[in-house]
């Protein structure tokens, strides 16, 4: 490691220099300038991990050398050394990119603290980029297994409950690349034993095939089973390839069934179309097929019955999180399905769902159930009046939004009264040992709806919103009272000063005592 000091006073500079001798073991590695010009040759020249500079210099100062650094060589660690009148070039350098500064006349102990910390953040850095090293070369020699542990989390894990960072995890995985895909759900039994070892072997050897067959194929097989996500192939080629597979399974006395979902371009509706060929599995049962298409189960009445009842519950979900883009795009996919029966079954699973969401309201006398009821009471008769299609259907869509406007102005409202109870209640008991479980145990509501609920109204997470305020006022109260520091710090929520400091200078770039020198003489 090395480290440059730069002061165009020698005797400073040497004093800088013996100070830093002291915790810098690597004596040969301590290099030295008094003037900015040498100081930006030897930064190009030895790359120093560490730049000790003051501000204040003839020619070209401080400043100019932590922009040369930031711009050239954004890694390393610059910190100022600055006067009280230098203050907002400090702050203002600060913000940008530098490090840490330290007040004029320098105290030794707040020089070496500053240094170490500045070696302790190069260390974590480099341990850090040697982790990442490490972790890129195992995600480059076990690609293949992640993606498919990523594939068997996907398979039997609800859409809704997806993490925010689904499409990060696509990108790291490599499966960004997977615009269109199928999925395929295999079992094998044998003919002539019911040895399970057999049926798993012979499961291992379809997917021996659909691997051969299909290369990018991300495929998960358990006892006698397999699902096989299958990218960038069209239905004709996939069923082509699932019968050769059955056929040559067949020679050895081994029975594949076979289902072939939807085609699909969202990877997290995996779960939907599991769902799918569980269906068409069910289907299977009592047919004498050994291959079907989740579109063959359109000519089976037990399956069209199915598929109304997924779908009440799909429109239900979507209208119930009052979102106009899901429910637009989950009943234009109703009324695909719909096209394949007759006007009149449309018709009836329209009113029948808008009679069903009624019947949520029914009992209740809120303002939301009354605006309910009477909206769906009218758009029902407009509906039975109506004689053309056509109609209907805007009639029913249009229910539906105002149904939904409804709703998210019912949460808006209920969740605008719920923020302002919180504000209200962190600002009037910031000084005690809040947790976002007090919280929620005082309002009687879960963790992660509180979490959310102040991270989508504030733009900032519970833990920076209380330490905003508390910092707030630890400013405030070092501005304008006489109160020791200590004090201060068990006065605003932090009974442990040491931590108080920490926070506080990370929040402000200065320990508590230089800010209120500063604040002193600025003010």
């Amino acid at each position: 490691m090395k480290i440059l000091i730069v002061d165009d006073e020698k005797i400073i500079l040497e004093k800088l220099k013996m100070y830093i001798s002291q915790i810098f073991t690597e004596k040969e590695n301590i290099f030295t300038s008094d003037n900015a010009a040498k100081a930006l040759e030897i930064i190009s020249s030895q790359q120093p991990d560490i730049i000790l500079t003051d501000i204040r210099m003839p020619g070209k100062d401080g400043l100019y050398i932590s922009s040369f650094v930031h711009n050239n060589f954004p890694d390393k660690i610059v910190i100022l050394i600055t006067g009280f009148s230098d203050f907002k070039y400090a702050q203002t350098a600060i913000k940008n990119h530098v490090f840490d500064y330290i007040l004029k006349p320098v105290d030794e102990n707040v020089l070496k603290e500053s240094v170490l910390k500045a070696i302790h953040t190069i260390t974590e850095r480099k341990n850090q980029a040697i982790m990442r090293k490490k972790y890129e070369s195992y995600l480059k020699e076990n690609i293949r297994n992640l993606q498919k542990d990523f594939f068997e989390r996907l398979l039997f894990r609800n859409t809704t409950s997806l993490s925010s960072s689904f499409h990060e995890e696509v990108t790291m995985l490599r499966l960004d690349h997977i615009k269109s895909y199928y999925l395929l759900y295999c079992k094998c039994s044998t003919t002539v034993s019911k040895d399970l070892e057999k049926e798993y072997y012979f499961t291992h050897i379809a997917e021996h095939y659909l691997q051969e067959q299909i290369p990018g194929a991300l495929i998960f097989s358990y006892g006698n089973a397999l699902y096989s996500l299958c990218p960038d192939i069209d239905e004709k080629q996939l069923t082509k390839i699932t019968n050769f597979i059955h056929g040559e399974l067949k020679k050895n006395h081994v029975l594949m069934s076979a289902a072939i979902s939807s085609h699909s371009e969202n990877l997290s509706e995996i779960p939907l179309l599991r769902s799918q060929t569980v269906e068409i599995f069910n289907t299977l049962k009592n047919s004498s097929h050994f291959v079907m298409l989740y579109r063959d189960l359109e000519t089976n009445p037990v399956a069209v019955m199915y598929e109304k009842s997924n779908y009440f519950q799909v429109l239900l979900n979507s209208l119930s999180s009052g979102d106009k883009t899901m429910i637009q795009k989950h009943f234009d996919e109703i009324s695909q399905f719909f096209t394949r029966q007759t006007p009149d079954e449309f018709n009836s699973f329209m009113y029948s769902f808008m009679t069903l969401f009624l019947s949520f309201f029914q009992s209740a006398s809120t303002e939301l159930s009354d605006s309910v009821r009477q909206i769906t009471k009218t758009q029902k008769e407009l509906f039975s009046t109506s004689s053309l299609p056509e109609k209907k259907t805007e009639i029913f869509q249009d229910w539906m939004f105002q149904i939904a406007g409804l709703l998210n102005t019912d949460k808006i409202n209920k969740n605008n009264y719920l923020t302002s109870q919180l504000i209200e209640y962190i600002r009037a008991n910031y000084e005690k040992p809040l947790s976002l479980y007090s919280i929620a145990d005082e309002f009687n509501r879960s963790t992660p709806y509180i979490s959310r609920l102040i991270k989508q109204t504030t733009g900032k997470n519970f833990t920076d919103l209380l330490t905003d305020l508390r910092i707030q006022k630890a400013k405030e109260l070092l501005k304008t009272s006489s109160y020791h520091v200590n004090e201060i710090s068990h006065m605003v929520g932090y009974p442990n000063f040491r931590y108080f400091s920490r926070i506080f200078k990370q929040q402000t770039g200065m320990t508590p005592n230089d800010y209120r020198k500063i604040s002193c003489r600025f003010h």
